[in-house]
């Protein structure tokens, strides 16, 4: 039986709401910028493009009820040596397509592909946090011929996911803006979350339609196809994925990973740009 596809917002009003702050980040993108909009299997891709155009590219993936304008405060230090294009997923609250499209199977391999193709890409670097990390893994498993270096922050799909989250956020969900705040800090660990951050997420919260689909785990034999140097930065505290597993996996099949598990930080990283910019400029 299918899945069935259902739509990114709740509302007209949501959405408007969302992308309207989403616009305000655009207005103060601290690079100069170039949005692009590219046609693929699952719709019309939105990406925000920064950075010399001669300069090796580097795509980023964001996470889950996200989208691209959570960049804005990192892109700044990739953009220094890298064209980077950052990629708002479809199914998410962007400005991609607007329709949750099955996360099983191979339709968001080959998304990426056709994303690869419309930015007239041979071979870059891909960053990927939670879900865009699991977008990447699936991705660069399948062509590793066109991923350089694999960045992965927390990424869904290796580690599995800690269902007792849920049955914590639950009670919390009926406290309204209290309850939406605790759930934030135990999502990051603890680390402190700029407020204007705040505010967009629990607004994106209200107006997007969360993904009902659990994550598919890869298999070793998937995983064991990322031959290029990776990546892994995890939270010790993250509450959503069990970060251990997940380095412990990618330590055992990867030949070429550089794993590190935060013990302070949670599934939100912060503070990791110029670790992440050392890896991308090494040859």
């Amino acid at each position: 039986m299918k899945t069935r596809k259902r739509q990114v917002f709740k509302s007209t009003e949501g959405k408007n709401r969302v992308l309207a702050v989403y616009d305000s980040v655009l207005g103060s993108w601290p690079v100069p910028l170039k949005e692009m909009h590219i046609d693929t299997r699952l719709g019309c891709t939105y990406v925000i493009a920064s950075g010399d155009e001669a300069s090796p590219p580097l795509v980023l993936l964001h996470g889950t009820s996200s989208n691209s304008a959570f960049w804005c405060g990192e892109v700044v230090e990739y953009a220094r040596f890298r064209r980077v294009y950052a990629v708002d997923i479809p199914g998410e609250p962007g400005r991609s397509g607007d329709i949750q499209h099955p996360i099983k199977g191979t339709d968001y391999t080959g998304w990426l592909l056709d994303v690869w193709h419309g930015l007239g890409l041979d071979r870059a670097a891909l960053l990927g946090v939670s879900l865009g990390g699991w977008a990447a893994i699936g991705f660069a498993s399948r062509h590793p011929e066109r991923v350089d270096r694999l960045v992965l922050l927390c990424p869904s799909g290796v580690g599995p996911q800690r269902l007792s989250f849920m049955f914590r956020a639950i009670p919390l969900m009926l406290l309204g803006e209290k309850g939406a705040d605790r759930i934030a800090r135990m999502v990051a660990g603890g680390q402190s979350i700029p407020r204007e951050a705040l505010e967009y997420s629990k607004l994106i919260s209200r107006s997007f339609n969360l993904r009902a689909e659990s994550v598919p785990i890869y298999p070793d034999a998937e995983l064991s196809q990322l031959t290029m140097p990776t990546l892994l930065y995890a939270g010790k505290k993250d509450v959503l994925l069990d970060s251990a597993k997940t380095g412990e996996r990618l330590k055992r099949l990867l030949p070429r990973v550089e794993a590190h598990l935060l013990t302070g930080q949670g599934h939100i990283l912060t503070g990791l740009s110029g670790e992440i910019a050392s890896f991308l400029k090494n040859k």
